[in-house]
């Protein structure tokens, strides 16, 4: 009897063995992993609900949802920018104030102090905010760049589905630019 339980407990020890091996190299790309899949599906689920009379509340955490953010200026627009307030807001276009269209928006200052702001234009569907619409690419981030007391981002509608986003100097002078690669 003693020697069918050490056998047992000798096999049970060596399985476990086996399957707990593993190299430093999968544990590093696991986790890179991981974190991509949660950045990503930050952006690509909805984000925010429509409650009505004109309230929004961001639904996903504020924080998971500024660092996805910060990595997305980074990686499409190459600045490094440390966002400290976003929100769901109407805007409405210039060319057309009477149609609003919800858009995330939010700000921050950039590596070199300057003021940051950027927005996404959000679908909604059944009260339910999400960047970009179900089944599309989601669209660049636009990003104005410039001084604290103006350098707004502003959209112009080129068409009933297309916003144009640009920088309304609004002060700032030669100082405000816009920030968007495609």
């Amino acid at each position: 009897m003693k020697k069918i339980m050490l056998k047992g407990l000798i096999c049970a020890l060596m399985l476990s063995v086996f399957w707990s091996c593993s190299t430093e190299n999968d544990v590093q790309m696991q986790s890179t992993t991981q974190v991509q899949q949660k950045t990503g599906d930050v952006l690509s689920g909805v984000i925010g609900q429509n409650l009505g009379n004109g309230i929004y509340k961001i639904v996903v955490d504020e924080r998971e949802l500024m660092s996805a953010l910060e990595d997305v200026a980074l990686q499409e627009n190459g600045v490094q920018i440390k966002i400290d307030n976003i929100s769901i807001v109407n805007k409405f276009a210039t060319n057309s104030p009477s149609i609003p269209f919800p858009v995330l928006t939010g700000g921050g200052l950039s590596t070199d102090g300057s003021s940051m702001s950027f927005a996404y234009v959000l679908a909604e569907v059944n009260n339910n905010f999400m960047i970009g619409s179900s089944g599309h690419e989601r669209p660049p981030l636009v990003m104005c760049r410039g001084c604290a007391r103006g350098c707004f981002l502003e959209f112009y509608e080129l068409d009933a589905t297309h916003l144009l986003g640009y920088c309304d100097s609004a002060g700032c002078g030669d100082y405000c630019f816009r920030i968007k690669l495609e």
